[in-house]
């Protein structure tokens, strides 16, 4: 997603399995946060999922990106696993599993 050129939000989705999809890199740029663009990217990529006849689609967050996660409910993940981490930052975080089933 840009912005007048400017890279804004992305979202990837990487083939894990036949029928698995992870998404991975899903941000979206503090100014456009909360208009309705997170919601969109995921729009796509869960098309692209379904395009591509996965059947389970996976994203790893963490818990300090809770603002996000009305969106993963919104379509259909469910919170499946969750783990501390402390590898990433000076501090400990809860990396957070969640997944769906596609139709």
């Amino acid at each position: 997603m840009d912005d007048n050129g400017e890279v804004k939000g992305a979202i990837s989705a990487v083939k894990k399995g036949d029928n698995l999809a992870q998404l991975r890199l899903f941000c979206i740029h503090e100014s456009l946060q909360s208009k309705g663009y997170g919601n969109r990217l995921l729009e796509i990529a869960m098309d692209f999922c379904r395009k591509m006849n996965y059947t389970h689609v996976i994203l790893w967050t963490v818990d300090i990106c809770s603002e996000a996660r009305h969106l993963y409910s919104k379509f259909g993940f469910e919170l499946t696993e969750t783990k501390e981490n402390t590898e990433w930052a000076d501090y400990k975080m809860t990396e957070e599993k969640w997944e769906v089933e596609l139709e």
